[in-house]
This record gives C-alpha cells, sequence and structure tokens, in this order.
C-alpha cells in the first residue's frame, strides 16, 4: 500500500517525471539493460538515485518507484529543451540564483523533469530542468541516432546534478 505524503513534509521528497516508457522501467528494476553501453548511464543514474534516497529525499508514495513515466504533456519542459537544443546544435546549461536564503537543496523537495530525442541521423539532445526552476541542462550530439540514449542521459546528467 503506498502512503502519499505531503509535499511540506520531512523526508524531502522528489519527483521524476520521463515519458519514455522503458527507461523508469530499467532504471527501477522491472525491466533488463540490455545494451552494455547504455548500462554505464543507468548504473551512474541508479547510484546517484540510491545516494538521494540514502540522504533521506524519497519518492512522493512511499514504496513507489522514483522515476515515473508521464504522458508527454506532463513533460513539455524538458520535451521543448531538447527541442530547443537540437535547433540550436549547442550544448547549453542556465542555474538560477538560489531563492531560498534559509534552506539548501538539501532541504528541499524536487520535481525533476528529463527528455531526449532523436532526429533520425542528423542529431539528438538530451534535456533536464529541475522545477522552479532551478536549474537546466542540454546537451547536444550530432552521433546519437537511437531515441533512448539521449533519454538515459538526460536522466543520469539530472541525478547527477541534484
Amino acid at each position: 500500500m503506498d502512503v502519499a505524503l505531503p509535499w511540506g513534509a520531512t523526508p524531502r521528497l522528489a519527483l521524476v517525471v520521463v515519458d519514455c516508457q522503458p527507461l523508469p522501467r530499467i532504471i527501477c528494476g522491472h525491466a533488463p539493460c540490455v545494451d552494455p553501453l547504455a548500462s554505464q548511464l543507468v548504473r551512474r543514474t541508479c547510484d546517484n538515485i540510491v545516494k538521494w534516497i540514502n540522504s533521506g529525499c524519497y519518492p512522493q508514495d512511499l514504496g513507489a518507484d522514483p522515476v515515473a513515466c508521464r504522458r508527454r504533456e506532463y513533460n513539455v519542459i524538458a520535451d521543448h529543451l531538447a527541442d530547443y537544443t537540437m535547433d540550436a546544435q549547442r550544448t547549453w546549461s542556465v542555474h538560477s540564483d538560489w531563492l531560498y536564503p534559509r534552506k539548501s537543496l538539501r532541504e528541499c523537495s524536487l520535481i525533476v523533469f528529463s527528455d531526449g530525442g532523436a532526429r533520425g541521423r542528423a542529431c539528438a539532445a538530451s534535456a533536464w530542468a529541475v522545477a522552479r526552476p532551478l536549474a537546466i541542462g542540454c546537451t547536444f550530439d550530432s552521433t546519437w541516432i537511437d531515441a533512448f540514449w539521449p533519454e538515459a542521459a538526460a536522466l543520469a546528467a539530472c541525478s547527477t546534478f541534484v
């Protein structure tokens, strides 16, 4: 049975939103990662999520998976950032000034959006955003050809940031 906690509660909470259905299944251990190269990104992401949990940051519903797949309309922030990055053909990031002088990031609940995309064999991009907005990171790559790679790269990058 899942127990929902209010967002202002202790422990602090995290919701990671992706729109690639296989990714949370792999990250949360429900399906194997069959690509040996992608397994490095998956391992890094899993290690970082374990660090979040060990530091007292949990999914909103206790017992739920820390990464959730939602329909694309719930992930438009990261989707648009990935599209913009492919249009701009450059890697970029934004880190806003911290808005809460009496709190640290380690004390706050987080909503993280993560997405990636590819335009055939032309290029790909991964993008992530920590809501408020606290930070945005976007990576352009002219060599990715599979859409799963930028999705996994975005999730790995945001999990490293947080």
